[in-house]
């Protein structure tokens, strides 16, 4: 099974044994389009709602390929079987400074 990184960092899954498993970015990015406006203020600072649209980036599904996205690109194609994102929460190996340095997993949506 081929594994593409579409983000923009490293992702690295600690593996049960303790080994990791780096996948570098493939130089393509898989994103959702993003419009905001302005809705208000709070002490001089804007607040800007944030509307996502649609995906780009993201190729067509391929048989054995399962394509490495954000949480966000993977909620927006929700069922896409190809699709998975790292899961960031509690299994996450974090460093000190509470700084995520590995997944154990991946999630889908």
């Amino acid at each position: 099974m081929a594994l593409i990184n579409l983000t923009p960092h490293q992702v690295v899954v600690r593996l049960a044994d303790g080994g990791d498993v780096i996948f570098s970015p493939s130089g393509r990015v898989a994103r959702c389009a993003v419009s905001q406006e302005t809705v208000g203020e709070a002490n001089g600072i804007p607040i800007v709602r944030s509307v996502f649209g649609a995906v780009e980036g993201l190729p067509e599904a391929q048989d054995g390929t399962i394509y490495i996205v954000s949480s966000l690109v993977a909620q927006a194609v929700a069922g896409r079987e190809d699709v998975v994102a790292p899961d960031t929460g509690p299994t996450a190996v974090r460093d000190e400074g509470g700084r995520i340095v590995a997944v154990t997993r991946f999630q889908k949506f």
